[in-house]
């Protein structure tokens, strides 16, 4: 993925369930591709999460 993003929309009025499947597939199967968004994602990775652990 370019920046890392964790998020899919996928419009349920638009795209099918066998296409949406296929999307939902391939987003999590692609790695991240790091270049210049991978200083702020580890920037984000600092940040301690609701219960206080790293």
């Amino acid at each position: 993925m370019h920046n890392n993003a964790n998020i899919l929309c996928i419009p349920a009025r638009f795209v099918s369930l066998e296409a949406a499947m296929q999307m939902v597939d391939t987003f999590i199967a692609t790695a991240f591709e790091g270049g210049r968004h991978a200083l702020r994602v580890d920037k984000i990775d600092l940040i301690p999460d609701h219960d206080g652990d790293k």
